[in-house]
């Protein structure tokens, strides 16, 4: 009884998994390119373009956020639903912020959570630009920037 319990866990697990894999939309991908950890630069690690942040439609209603590391062939993540989305607009400088609050779940060790995020989409010349800033519930902060790739206007996915 014990083994089947384990085996149908795991089972559900892999299904959840893939299912996630193969249903989801990319909507938008932020490259890294610096970072920081409770105000300690830690920008030579992510360097190289295997770092990023995306935004995920998932099942079509579903959005979901994603810290995504590339390393060899592995993918290490932490991603979530958000909730409790607010947008704020200015014109000088053009910009667009999206503030919202993520449940997320790390791929690597199974951690569990909750964070509030700022992000910030800056329109210039030569593309859009991104800072993000994660607050954990532990009150680790995080702070990412780069560029971004596909569109920054996510409003339209959240009713």
């Amino acid at each position: 009884m014990k083994y089947q319990l384990i085996i149908s866990i795991i089972l559900c697990f892999s299904f959840c998994t893939s299912s996630f894999a193969q249903d989801k939309k990319i909507v938008n991908r932020m490259v890294v390119l610096g970072s920081k950890y409770n105000d300690d630069n830690n920008s030579d690690y992510y360097r190289g373009g295997s770092h990023f942040l995306t935004l995920y439609i998932y099942q079509e209603n579903v959005v979901v956020f994603a810290n995504e590391t590339i390393v060899s062939s592995d993918t290490l993540a932490s991603y979530g639903q958000i909730f409790d989305f607010e947008v704020k607009r200015t014109k000088e400088p053009l910009k667009s912020n999206y503030s919202f609050k993520w449940m997320y779940r790390n791929t690597y060790d199974d951690i569990r959570g909750t964070a509030r995020v700022s992000l910030d989409f800056i329109y210039s010349k030569k593309g859009m630009l991104f800072k993000c800033i994660m607050v954990l519930e532990n009150l680790d902060k995080y702070e990412y920037t780069g560029y971004v790739e596909g569109t920054a206007d996510i409003s339209s996915y959240f009713k």
